[in-house]
């Protein structure tokens, strides 16, 4: 009887053993692949520091949004917008005189939600596509103002009409998306006439103003 017992013992333990070395294995291994706090840190360094040094962005066109509104007929404003951007943006945070903006909308690219609208839109009437494809700015100077606010002097290509323009800008936010790639971010709204550029179709209809919303996500390259 006390000999069945030690094997019973012996058979537990033999059994506890076997379960136990590879539990404890598999343990070390789990513990092995998580992040120690070394690499955590050379992360957040390597974040910071591509938050703190001057870099150039892509525009992320996924990301971006190039929004326009007019009035119509005095009664109530129509919004619109452009389906496709590029642009690249040097930024330097700490000598912000020595950043620069530059962006390019395929006019083609007008999108007010009515394909008959939108044709019309891109004809000679309006934007002229076949001849002016592009609608272009690239900032001369960028002067910081105060906290995340800045002013964008520079010109703007509308209709082969380049005319200076000065901007608003506002830093919106800067982080990493999933890949790991820095990431900044940013809004303009600003007021341009279109008299200016030749676009003077229905003078009485449409108002001459018109209102430019420009958010911007860009990555660093």
């Amino acid at each position: 009887m006390e000999q069945d017992k030690a094997t019973q013992r012996s058979r537990r333990w033999k059994f506890g053993g076997l379960v136990a070395i590879p539990a404890a294995a598999a343990l070390a291994a789990g513990v092995a692949l998580l992040p120690g706090t070394d690499v955590q840190a050379q992360d957040e360094e390597e974040t910071a520091a591509a938050a703190g040094e001057p870099g150039t962005y892509a525009v992320d066109p996924v990301h971006t949004s190039v929004v326009f509104r007019i009035m119509h007929l005095g009664v109530a404003p129509v919004y619109g917008r452009f389906n496709e951007i590029s642009g690249t943006i040097h930024w330097d945070p700490d000598n912000p005189e020595n950043s620069s903006f530059e962006f390019e909308v395929p006019a083609a690219s007008v999108d007010t939600n009515n394909e008959q609208r939108d044709a019309h839109l891109r004809s000679a009437d309006f934007f002229t596509v076949q001849e002016f494809p592009t609608i272009a700015f690239e900032s001369t100077e960028v002067r910081h103002l105060s906290g995340n606010d800045y002013e964008l002097e520079g010109e703007l290509t509308l209709m082969g009409i380049t005319e200076t323009i000065t901007v608003p800008f506002e830093k919106t936010g800067e982080g990493e998306n999933q890949r790991g790639q820095h990431l900044i971010g940013g809004e303009s709204i600003f007021t341009i006439d279109r008299m200016d550029y030749g676009i003077d179709f229905m003078p009485d209809g449409l108002g001459h103003e018109v209102r430019m919303i420009i958010a911007i996500e860009a990555i660093r390259q």
